[in-house]
């Protein structure tokens, strides 16, 4: 049976006048403060209690779980020193935790050590300690306690000291872990490694030089000392898919090699324990797609649960995307699919399953074909009718190999309006291959125009070549191009003002108004440039505005689609009483006597020197 050590914590909060808060003898939580700068003095930097499992086999040392009685009396009963160094408060400096501010980490609901803000003196300064019994350690011997305070404003934060000595006078606490907030809104759960063996004593102190603003309410339980016995590996290299359609895979590497038994493994999604995994990889098909999850995993021993893995982000593709979803794993090519042997020769596109294709990419099967020693290839696989938009942008993911690198293979793909092999448009140019491992080829393109097409896969390798393979061809509809504007801006010429913009894609782009403001309030259209309607290159405009006279000109672009809706850029702003080159003028009058008038220009903040 669990062995509880009792022992007493002491932590005053200051005092405060009632008219400004509602006294807390009821131990009603104060949820209405004013929030306010900090005031803290003589602080070290300060740390964010967050909680974390406890990732060590254990041997306790000392512990108080504060199910009991947490009175004064009972605390300073099991062996704890409180010294109240700030001399005041209106109510006990620790006392038994409360339902109505929050429950206790574990235990009954009231079974923690609580103190607020009332323990202060009439200056408003809290300075109150806790110090435990003298207790035998070695270096490494980890302290834990978990501290909680409400959501709010206030500091409610805590210093930890260890008395090298064993001795119980403030002085004698010469060595300081830090000031640490205590976690706002569930339990956090604080642990530092003592740095020396000994007989110690450990404190908390509370201290707040103005509990008017900086302190509120405060709890501390499952406090104990012990020595860890093993460190409890956790998992390692998570990945998280994001190409699969209506699910999200997962895959980690196994933990270090420990003595620890190993018994699952613990998935969790967006923070949360949300599944079990007995193996290394976990497939979650129960999200929104298009959504991303962020997962994590744990190794959960016979011992206990390791620290958490870095994290990864996954998400998953709408089904209704996926145009094209071929691994070839039935044997046999689908109705889809359309072969045509062009030279009429006994070689053409099979789905394979030979030695030399195994372990492909989807599985055991691919589509793959072999030389001919007197013919050139000239061979077509076309996967249609599929409808496209020139709305849309489409991306194709597939990968390909050749037998030996020294049988080099020649590959296009080909966007065609029929089986005949009539070409719109070159998708993907692979010329020369001597890949002897699967690779991904992964691109996008807009079709030229909306209607039904074929995506053709054209062997062209010259005779007495190998063999060459694709597999796992995927395709989606990304969605619709936007008109993305990468860059506007604006400068001075003796011309006049001259606009730079460009684009990184367009859909649907009838083009831009140009509009210029005299005040950044009221713009005016001075100018029309043409798009390019659809389109994924670069593009870049220009335009020069020769009319502009006021001191300084404010502009910006209105995109509008061919379908009336539009967009505005970010404002761009021109100063035109900047002079856009280095001069100096003629000086006058010349000669001089007793004095003359030279004037220069300057485009630049510039250091300037003049010499008579």
């Amino acid at each position: 049976m669990k062995k509880t050590i009792l022992f007493t914590v002491f932590l005053l909060l200051s005092t405060l006048s009632l008219n400004a808060k509602e006294a807390l003898n009821s131990d009603k939580p104060i949820v209405d403060k004013t929030q306010h700068d900090l005031y803290l003095q003589n602080f070290k930097t300060q740390h964010q209690v967050t909680y974390t499992p406890r990732h060590q086999t254990e041997v306790n040392i000392f512990e108080d779980s504060f199910d009991g009685n947490n009175s004064i009396d009972s605390l300073e009963a099991r062996g704890w020193i409180v010294i109240d160094a700030d001399g005041g408060g209106t109510t006990a400096a620790w006392y038994q935790g409360t339902i109505a501010v929050f429950n206790a980490y574990a235990g009954p609901d009231t079974g923690y050590v609580a103190a607020n803000y009332n323990g202060g003196n009439s200056s408003g300064v809290i300075d109150q300690w806790l110090i435990s019994p003298v207790i035998n350690v070695t270096a490494g011997d980890l302290l834990n306690f978990y501290t909680q305070s409400p959501v709010g404003s206030w500091d409610d934060s805590i210093n930890v000291y260890v008395s090298p000595t064993g001795g119980a006078a403030i002085s004698d606490f010469t060595f300081e872990w830090g000031r640490y907030v205590s976690n706002q809104g569930s339990w956090g759960l604080w642990s530092e490694a003592f740095p020396a063996s000994g007989a110690v004593r450990f404190a908390i102190r509370y201290y707040i030089s103005d509990n008017v603003v900086n302190s509120n309410f405060l709890g501390i339980d499952e406090l104990s000392v012990f020595t860890p016995t093993a460190t409890l590996e956790p998992p390692t290299n998570l990945t998280a898919s994001t190409g699969l359609v209506g699910m999200v895979e997962l895959n980690w590497s196994v933990p270090a090699p420990s003595s620890n038994t190993l018994e699952t493994y613990y998935v969790y999604r967006d923070g949360s324990l949300y599944d079990s995994s007995a193996t290394t990889i976990y497939v979650d098909n129960t999200v929104t797609p298009e959504t991303d999850y962020s997962y994590q995993v744990s190794a959960k021993y016979i011992e206990g649960e390791s620290a958490l893995s870095g994290a990864a982000v996954g998400s998953a593709l709408d089904p209704a995307s996926v145009v094209i979803n071929e691994d070839f794993e039935s044997g046999v090519f689908s109705s889809m699919w359309t072969v045509v042997n062009a030279n009429a020769d006994a070689y053409t596109w099979e789905v394979y399953n030979s030695a030399s294709y195994n372990n492909t990419p989807g599985g055991t099967y691919s589509m793959a074909i072999r030389w001919n020693s007197a013919l050139a290839m000239d061979d077509w696989a076309f996967y249609g009718p599929i409808s496209l938009s020139d709305m849309n942008i489409y991306n194709l993911k597939f990968y390909y190999r050749v037998a030996a690198a020294s049988y080099p293979e020649d590959l296009a793909v080909k966007l065609t309006s029929d089986t005949a092999g009539t070409t719109v448009a070159t998708i993907l140019d692979l010329p020369g291959l001597i890949n002897s491992a699967f690779e991904l080829a992964d691109t996008d393109f807009i079709p030229p125009s909306s209607g039904d097409y074929y995506i053709a896969f054209h062997g062209t390798s010259a005779a007495d070549m190998f063999r060459l393979a694709v597999d796992d061809i995927f395709m989606t509809n990304t969605g619709v191009v936007p008109v993305e504007l990468t860059s506007f801006a604006a400068s001075v010429s003796d011309a006049g003002v001259t606009l730079n913009w460009a684009t990184a894609t367009e859909t649907n782009n009838s083009g831009f108004s140009i509009e210029r403001s005299v005040d950044n309030v009221e713009f005016n259209a001075i100018a029309f440039v043409d798009g390019h309607g659809t389109t994924t290159e670069k593009t870049n405009y220009t335009y020069v505005d020769k009319s502009v006279s006021a001191a300084k000109a404010y502009y910006r672009l209105k995109q509008i689609d061919f379908d009336g809706t539009s967009a505005y850029s970010n404002v761009v702003e021109v100063d035109l009483n900047i002079p856009t080159d280095f001069s100096i003028s003629q000086n006058y009058p010349n000669p001089f006597n007793p004095s003359t008038t030279i004037k220069f220009g300057l485009p630049v903040e510039s250091k300037v020197t003049i010499n008579l």
